[in-house]
């Protein structure tokens, strides 16, 4: 019985030590601990609310608050992770779900040649079968709302020359996006990038990062806004290539698939889209194929509320270079409407000369 006593006290031991986790008090008790080191190794203010763990992976974190001389690094008010225990030890997480509430992050120089703040009300996400022994991943479902983030690269980023070994798979068999702007400034705010989504939808994506092959099965984004600004040029009238802003943008793409032999394909249901010169297009539809070698468009059609356009276009690139005999063919049926030319030349051309057109 003393042997018996002595072998089952240690396994005794640690059972008793894994269920007092589970206790509201103890949990408190070491998150207090826990965060009072952290703040002190890190050299910053951090607070949790509240930490509730159930069995077996059941973990929610409530009011998360860091702060570094006076400036916010991060405040979610809720953080819930659902996880399955027996797939840990095999190698492999199967994310029930994850789920992050009213979020505030801002990166400060935590990133290498990045800045990242903004702004998330809502994240989910539900990820099954995540293999990092075979570098696979399968997100089920994943879902942002009312997000706001600005990505600012810095004008010192190194060039990594390292090799990268990782070969990851990643299959996204539906996400979702709401309400959400990002806005990304290179170096020296030499450019800027804006995409603004009212909703966008992506089902059937495949993205092998080793054979560089990248696929998606459908994609679609309403009530949608692109912007392009390089803030150091100077305005133009009309539509001006350096300051684009489009908006009411609606996109259908049926298929999408890119090889890493640099091939190519997508079929777009339709496009739709306003310029803030004026231009609009009621719809663009059609399919491309595009490689190394050519540029098939083998159904164009392209609507605006003035103009119609119907074409078949195959581009040779060997045709840009001298003697190599590069064939192309262009087959258009179209009409043109004068408010679309006066839009499209407005600033190149004299207003005196616009006003002439039939």
């Amino acid at each position: 019985r003393w042997a018996a006593g002595i072998l089952v006290s240690p396994i005794a031991l640690f059972l008793l030590l894994a269920l007092l986790i589970y206790l509201p008090p103890v949990q408190n008790f070491v998150v207090q601990k826990a965060t009072e080191v952290l703040s002190e190794r890190m050299g910053m203010d951090i607070r949790i609310g509240k930490v509730r763990l159930a069995f077996p992976l059941d973990l929610a974190i409530h009011h998360t608050l860091a702060i570094e001389a006076g400036d916010t690094l991060l405040d979610a008010r809720s953080l819930r992770l659902n996880m399955q225990m027996l797939p840990l030890l095999k190698g492999r997480a199967e994310v029930d779900g994850v789920e992050l509430y009213d979020v505030k992050l801002d990166t400060k120089s935590y990133l290498p040649d990045t800045h990242l703040k903004g702004r998330a009300g809502e994240l989910t996400a539900e990820a099954h079968s995540i293999d990092w022994k075979n570098e696979q991943v399968r997100l089920n479902r994943f879902k942002l709302k009312d997000a706001r983030f600005t990505v600012a690269l810095s004008d010192t980023a190194q060039k990594d020359t390292l090799p990268s070994t990782a070969q990851w798979v990643v299959e996204v068999v539906q996400a979702d996006i709401e309400r959400s702007h990002i806005q990304l400034h290179l170096p020296g705010d030499s450019m800027r990038i804006g995409l603004l989504m009212g909703s966008a939808a992506l089902r059937g994506g495949r993205f092998d990062t080793g054979r560089g092959d990248y696929a998606v099965r459908s994609l679609q984004m309403r009530n949608a806004g692109i912007s392009y600004d390089l803030p150091h040029e100077p305005h133009a009238a009309g539509l001006d290539p350096n300051h684009l802003a489009f908006t009411e943008l609606n996109l259908m793409l049926d298929t999408l698939h890119y090889t890493q032999q640099g091939v190519l394909t997508a079929g777009l249901g339709g496009l739709s889209l306003k310029e803030k010169s004026g231009l609009a297009v009621s719809r663009l539809q059609g399919s491309v194929y595009m490689d190394s070698t050519q540029l098939r468009l083998p159904a164009l059609n392209l609507r605006t509320p003035y103009s119609r356009v119907d074409a078949t276009v195959s581009f040779d690139f060997k045709a840009l270079q001298a003697g190599k005999g590069g064939h192309c063919h262009l087959d258009v049926d179209a009409s043109i409407g004068r408010e679309d030319l006066r839009c499209l030349a407005s600033g190149l051309v004299d207003d005196a000369c616009l006003n002439l057109l039939p």
